[in-house]
């Protein structure tokens, strides 16, 4: 279904219009030109940690065998992103499946057959290679992983949740935030908290273990202690400055889209550069409280619904102008944005999701994955991180108020 809407409504007219996978695909360029794991604006051998390492590397290996920047390449690229999209609707399934009262189970083939046809998202997700179908991945393996060690903590099944966990955050940095409140829910609701305590140190030790050769990689190239991604407080800038942007835009302050800002990181480096950009963004938040709360609000509640906020869907056309296509496609994307929304905040507001095990494991990623996005800037990409999630939350929430009327309509028929 993925591949269909990519190839017959948004086909991809190579990796140009793709403007060469952006600093991603430099990044991916640069370790296949023998320039190790280098800056993302330059064709140079100044060290970066501006992505984590395994889509970088991944690419790196595709254009080793098919050609950097060549058709063959980003075929390959596309058909991985849908085969990780299967592979992660199995992974749903598995996991609805084990939470799920037996009542509910029939409407799993359901819940796949949506998981399946909505998650190809938004077509700037969708014909934009990144690194989200890994993520995607990463992140459903941490849940399976979290559902199976809440139920028991053992000492195998810690290290198997740490040792995910710390593969996810090889792809993108931003899954710390779900490990951490993983960890802390399953704690403060288990009866042997000391035991579920313990756990945790194991599960965050071999998260730490798989993170450990990055660091200490980074540590090498830029002489300073560097765990994760150095491209934190320049993405937190881009929404925290006079100018500030709630979607992210061509006047972003970011070296991707602003010459000025690529011309200072290539003259002061990517460390400086971070440094300039940490203390410019604090000095503004301390100096704008208000200003900076408007916009968190504002990203919050546009984040859920920024599909509907870009040009490429509506773009600067009025209705009457549109095709019928044209037409049927805005009250498409309309349906799949406001529908799931609607269902999940139902199902969290009426109880709907009191008899499925471990409910949290759905609402808290929720929660958690859009927070560094509020803070920083929203893009209708991002909004790709959830969008699966939010499905199977509506998906669930409806099958348990479903279950729920037909058991009441047969107690009071007896």
């Amino acid at each position: 279904m993925r591949a269909t809407c990519l190839l017959l409504l948004f086909p991809p007219r190579g990796w140009l219009d793709l403007e060469n996978g952006f600093e991603l695909g430099q990044v991916a360029s640069n370790l296949f030109e023998g320039r190790g794991m280098s800056s993302p604006f330059e064709d140079g051998s100044s060290p970066t940690s501006w992505f984590m390492p395994a889509v970088p590397l991944l690419w790196a290996a595709i254009f080793k065998l098919l050609g950097a920047f060549s058709d063959a390449s980003l075929a390959a690229i596309y058909a991985l992103e849908s085969l990780l999209a299967g592979a992660t609707a199995c992974v749903w399934l598995w996991l609805l499946r084990s939470m799920l009262p037996d009542g509910s189970r029939r409407i799993l083939p359901l819940a796949a057959v949506l998981v399946a046809a909505l998650v190809p998202e938004h077509f700037v997700a969708l014909t934009r290679p990144w690194y989200w179908g890994l993520q995607k991945l990463g992140v459903a393996l941490m849940l399976a992983c979290a559902l199976l060690w809440h139920r028991s903590p053992s000492v195998k099944r810690s290290l198997l949740f740490g040792a995910v966990t710390g593969a996810t955050l090889l792809v993108n940095s931003v899954p710390l935030l779900l490990f951490a409140a993983l960890l802390l829910q399953s704690v403060v609701r288990s009866s042997d908290k000391r035991r579920a305590a313990s756990g945790a140190c194991v599960a965050v030790l071999a998260c730490g273990t798989m993170l450990l050769p990055w660091a200490a990689r980074n540590y090498r190239a830029h002489g300073a202690f560097v765990p994760l991604r150095q491209n934190t407080w320049v993405e937190i800038r881009q929404g925290n400055n006079p100018n500030g942007s709630i979607i992210q835009g061509l006047d972003s302050l970011h070296p991707n889209v602003s010459e000025q800002e690529r011309a200072l990181y290539r003259e002061i480096g990517e460390r400086a550069y971070e440094a300039r950009a940490r203390s410019e963004t604090i000095a503004y938040v301390t100096q704008n409280p208000g200003e900076t709360a408007k916009r968190t609000l504002l990203r919050a509640a546009f984040f859920w619904l920024s599909d509907l906020f870009h040009e490429g869907v509506y773009g600067d056309r009025s209705w009457a102008e549109k095709s019928l296509f044209e037409k049927l496609r805005d009250v498409g994307v309309l349906l799949v944005v406001v529908t799931p929304l609607v269902l999940a905040i139902l199902a969290l507001a009426r109880g709907w999701l009191r008899e499925v095990e471990a409910a949290w494991l759905l609402t808290t990623p929720l929660l958690v994955l859009p927070l560094p996005y509020y803070i920083s800037h929203i893009h209708p990409t991002y909004f790709a991180s959830v969008k699966a999630l939010l499905i199977l939350t509506a998906v669930a929430g409806a099958g348990e108020a479903i279950r729920r009327a037909r058991v009441e309509r047969g107690s009071s028929r007896a």
